[in-house]
């Protein structure tokens, strides 16, 4: 019918898997055998027909800048709109991966004031992985020279305290308690710090200066006590350590029968404190804390740990409880 049959040539090479390419054709009023340069196979179906490979790029799980913060964590999304409404604008700064909180730190003697840009960069992955990175750095000053130095000495200390937090909360938010803790040191550490530092300034005559002269700071100790602390209920030795941290109050905690948790600060962050374990309902449920032991003094220096401390929950540990309470 006119149609000539495609003609497949049958050779020694036919044992051997020849290139797809090479075809012989035998057209209509032609004989020639037309032999196509050896190419790469090709797909025949135009389902077979696919993209480019995935190229990676620096945002890719498997080479990503860490530098890079996953805003798309919805945990993180709900941290940084709490920040923005929990603070006014003058008070932070966002930039990149870095929320600063700026803090003052007033200075009674002459009534200045030292501005503390405290900083924490986000790593990648947080909160539900790694851990805050705090720094700290003296912004701007309007005060005397010498108090603007007693800032820039207490910053280590800061820095200290704020990391220990971000430690603590490690896998959960952890920006705001960071910046909880730091307002708790300018609110009373910084006057302990300063006023110790002062008093070690004197006069050309040896005399003190007049913004020396004065005693230190009220300080509250307090005991407080409830049926039993279980050391392995890591859950709720954690609430009254995390507590105890956002209030910047050091002190000791003693599990076992009864248990007992003696902290120091100001009296109106220890009423808070017990006020806070006693509405931890879903921590604690039927277990309450009673106060059982209260002083205010006026002091310098606070005598028991700056953060709370575990103690043995045998003898030895309610022990040493009952002579710190003594001291106190």
């Amino acid at each position: 019918n006119g149609l000539i049959p495609i003609i497949q040539t049958n050779s020694a090479a036919s044992s051997i898997n020849m290139p797809r390419s090479r075809v012989e054709t035998s057209l209509p009023g032609s004989t020639t055998t037309e032999t196509a340069r050896s190419e790469p196979d090709l797909p025949t179906d135009e389902n077979e027909c696919s993209a480019a490979p995935p190229v990676v790029t620096a945002s890719s799980l498997f080479n990503h800048d860490e530098t890079e913060v996953d805003y798309s964590n919805d945990l993180l999304d709900d941290e940084l709109v709490f920040l923005r409404s929990a603070y006014d604008q003058e008070e932070i700064e966002f930039v990149e991966n870095r929320v600063t909180h700026l803090l003052d730190l007033e200075s009674e003697p002459d009534g200045g004031i030292v501005t503390i840009a405290l900083t924490c960069t986000i790593p990648h992955y947080y909160p539900s992985r790694g851990i805050l990175d705090v720094t700290a750095t003296v912004r701007e000053s309007n005060c005397a020279a010498n108090i603007a130095k007693c800032a820039m000495n207490c910053l280590p200390e800061l820095v200290e305290l704020c990391r220990m937090e971000a430690k603590a909360n490690e896998g959960d938010n952890a920006i705001n308690s960071v910046f909880c803790v730091a307002q708790g040191y300018a609110a009373v550490d910084w006057y302990n710090h300063l006023s110790r530092e002062l008093s070690l300034s004197k006069n050309e005559d040896g005399s003190q200066s007049p913004q020396d002269v004065g005693g230190g700071t009220e300080i509250c100790a307090v005991l407080l006590q409830t049926h039993h602390l279980v050391e392995n209920e890591t859950d709720k030795i954690q609430s009254v350590k995390k507590n105890a941290s956002k209030l910047s109050l050091g002190g000791y905690i003693r599990t076992g029968k009864p248990g007992l948790v003696l902290v120091e600060g100001t009296e109106h962050d220890c009423d808070q404190f017990a006020d806070a374990l006693n509405h931890s309902k879903k921590v604690f449920r039927l277990s309450s804390f009673k106060t059982v032991g209260k002083s205010v003094r006026n002091a310098k220096d606070k005598m028991l740990p700056k953060k709370l401390e575990q103690l043995d929950s045998g003898k030895g540990g309610l022990e040493q409880i009952t002579e710190l309470c003594e001291d106190l």
